[in-house]
């Protein structure tokens, strides 16, 4: 008896422990939801309709809305009564919407490694092999796993939540993602490492330009997620399954907001100096062989006409002249005279 006592009051505390920290996860997640929704309507909802715009709101709000009917579900809050169909039912949809949000995180955060490695074809197709061999071992996994789910998942009467009794192997499930994650994530740290980069700029610096330290987090918590499945008993086997869900749909929801904010910012700043050259007046200059060494102030008014002349200027060869040669400007022995028509003309055949 006493055994017996004892062993229901660990399943009650396995129990509590499992919501509490599944509603902790869902609470970080409408807090963050709600303190980037502003930045969300600025950079996603004005963008032009594409695939990752649509990958992207799936996750952002699928997840909170599996999330407040797990709730009611699984934490005994609502008092409404289930009967065994329909959490079985709701146990094979819950994952489903989790594999599939997962899959899409997974494939958004390779968008952005892909952009680092510059399109790199071996690197991708490389990373890409990887993504879709675990995303269809995930697929055959949960497709044995429904049938665990629908045998083992009945209503509890007593406690009001949907429970699961018997062990389901999840571990078994999270294993491919996991590994290709771990791969992908040592490639993008031997990018990072081995990529050209100035003398004054330390590796830390690299890995957080290339939002690598969000990739660590995303690893770090699938990781967690794998070692709560297989250590822990069948009573905790979700104790991280939801947190780890939340806190990975944040983690790249603030990967693609903050990308998007710098392309948004990059992009003004782009506008801002393209208005700012034409509204400067270019003066005339006289071009010696001194200006291979020493630059004047003037011509860093234009940073393509800069890099024309400290870069391709020799006294002993023509200027170089993509849209053909700059008729009416002979060139001296000592140099040659340039005004400002010649620098407008220059200025418009190196636009970038």
């Amino acid at each position: 008896m006493a055994e017996t006592l004892h062993d229901v009051e660990t399943l009650l505390l396995h129990l509590r422990a499992c919501q509490y920290v599944a509603a902790s996860g869902f609470i970080i997640l409408l807090y963050d939801h709600f303190l980037t929704f502003g930045e969300e309507v600025r950079l996603i909802w004005q963008a032009k309709f594409t695939l990752a715009k649509v990958l992207f709101l799936y996750t952002r709000y699928i997840v909170p809305m599996a999330m407040f009917v797990q709730t009611f579900s699984f934490s005994g809050i609502g008092g409404i009564v289930f009967s065994d169909e329909v959490c079985k039912q709701w146990g094979i949809s819950a994952f489903a919407f989790g594999v599939s949000s997962i899959a899409i995180s997974d494939f958004m955060v390779l968008l952005r490694l892909w952009v680092i490695w510059d399109r790199r074809l071996k690197l991708v197709v490389w990373t890409l092999f990887l993504f879709i061999l675990a995303e269809v071992i995930t697929v055959i996994v949960f497709g044995f796993l429904t049938g665990h789910i629908t045998a083992s998942t009945s209503y509890n009467l007593s406690l009001h939540v949907c429970q699961v009794s018997t062990e389901l192997h999840l571990s078994k499930l999270w294993a491919p993602g996991v590994a290709s994650q771990i791969m992908v994530f040592v490639t993008a740290l031997w990018n990072a490492y081995d990529k050209p980069r100035a003398h004054n700029v330390n590796l830390g610096e690299v890995l957080c330009r290339d939002g690598t330290l969000y990739f660590a987090a995303l690893v770090s918590l699938r990781v967690v997620n794998l070692v709560l499945a297989t250590s822990t008993p069948v009573s905790l086997q979700f104790l991280g399954l939801f947190f780890v869900w939340c806190a990975t749909t944040v983690t790249v929801s603030r990967l693609v907001l903050n990308l998007r904010a710098v392309s948004a910012d990059y992009n003004n700043s782009e506008c801002d100096d393209d208005e700012s050259e034409e509204l400067t007046s270019l003066p005339s200059l006289h071009l010696h062989d001194s200006l291979r060494h020493s630059i004047t102030a003037d011509m860093l008014t234009t940073d393509s006409i800069t890099a024309v002349v400290a870069h391709d200027f020799n006294p002993h060869k023509s200027l170089p002249t993509p849209r053909g040669t700059l008729r009416g400007y002979p060139r001296t022995p000592s140099g040659f005279s340039v005004s400002g028509p010649i620098l407008d003309d220059v200025k418009s055949s190196y636009r970038l």
